[in-house]
């Protein structure tokens, strides 16, 4: 997962379809409690979210707005979605954003 965006961008959805530990079948999110998407910014500073299910729960797609204060400085940052089942907490592969300075 890479995605590249621009310092204090609002309004944009982070998208991610997860999938379940075979690679290829959607993760069912049926009974999943709480989406967190766990933000780690240039400066090792860590941030949660809170994220929604995407449609269809059955079809593991998950996703966050981001809104202003977000990506609030330039450089790489990464982020990690944290799903909460009963019971149960999974965590998915870390995902890399590249965010670019404004002038």
């Amino acid at each position: 997962m890479s995605v590249t965006l621009q310092e204090d961008q609002i309004g944009v959805a982070i998208e991610v379809g997860l999938v379940a530990s075979d690679g290829v079948t959607a993760l069912d999110l049926t009974n999943v409690s709480t989406v967190t998407f766990v933000f780690l910014d240039p400066d090792g500073i860590r941030t949660e979210k809170t994220g929604t299910v995407n449609g269809d729960p059955l079809n593991g797609d998950v996703a966050y707005v981001l809104v202003s204060g977000d990506l609030n400085k330039p450089g790489g940052w990464k982020f990690q979605i944290k799903l909460t089942f009963p019971g149960q907490t999974l965590y998915s592969e870390v995902g890399k954003i590249k965010v670019h300075a404004n002038i």
